[in-house]
């Protein structure tokens, strides 16, 4: 069986302060059963990670992704403690180095695989590993609330649902930032400010979340997919309006 985890060596995380360890799932509901892995999909759904970079490159790394969605789906016990031993080895390798190592669960999911683990195996990752630390993006207000003041961190991902500007003002009076996709380009400076609050730049880090605590902004430039500059104008203008990217160029 391959690797639930993958360490190092990863686009997403490369530029993090911290090791980190990432897990890649297909999204949404895109498995043999139809089960919903992204319960608050919308608009993300047609621009999802899983579809672009590498994954377009190189169908290897969307069939290894596909797999391992279909052992979840199996036997979601064995598939829990295959991820416990991941996490054990993660730990001691963690503590060999002197340091923590920073776990991402959800690279293109959004599943709460606390309880899931918690439920399956009768272990708390959050206090059976105390040299990892979790990190996630959430577009679920349960989770942040869930979690909050723990070693799981989130960061919730404002969207175009109707009931998102609440949940993001919940999540930042709890402390929580939240993440928002900008129309500014690459190289770009992103808005100073959002909802009242400071924008820091995503873009710098995947985990910029473990080192600046509190609520604020986490600013993300939008990356078209489209290859001709045409395609990529449409693209962003239909993004913007589907409410999904935040025109940088209006005042918020």
């Amino acid at each position: 069986m391959g690797k639930l985890l993958s360490l190092g060596g990863n686009a997403k995380t490369e530029k993090n302060r911290r090791l980190t360890a990432i897990m890649y799932l297909m999204p949404y509901t895109q498995n043999s059963k139809g089960i919903n892995l992204c319960p608050k999909a919308g608009e993300c759904k047609n621009f999802c990670l899983s579809e672009s970079g590498r994954v377009q490159m190189f169908n290897s790394i969307r069939i290894a992704r596909e797999k391992k969605t279909e052992r979840f789906i199996a036997d979601k016990k064995q598939f829990c403690l295959d991820l416990l031993k991941e996490l054990g080895s993660l730990q001691r390798k963690a503590d060999r180095l002197g340091q923590e190592i920073a776990v991402r669960l959800n690279g293109t999911s959004d599943v709460d695989w606390v309880s899931i683990i918690k439920r399956q195996t009768n272990v708390d990752v959050l206090s059976e590993f105390p040299s990892l630390v979790f990190y996630d993006y959430t577009k679920i207000i349960g989770k942040v609330r869930k979690y909050a003041n723990t070693n799981y961190r989130h960061t919730f991902s404002y969207s175009e649902d109707k009931d998102s500007m609440e949940h993001s003002r919940n999540a930042l009076s709890l402390g929580t930032p939240v993440s928002v996709v900008f129309s500014t380009k690459k190289g770009e400076a992103l808005p100073s400010e959002f909802l009242g609050y400071e924008v820091v730049d995503g873009d710098k880090a995947d985990d910029i979340m473990l080192d600046k605590s509190g609520g604020y902004i986490l600013g993300l430039r939008y990356k078209p997919q489209a290859r001709k500059k045409a395609d990529r104008e449409r693209e962003l203008a239909n993004a913007i309006a589907s409410g999904f990217v935040i025109n940088a160029n209006k005042n918020q």
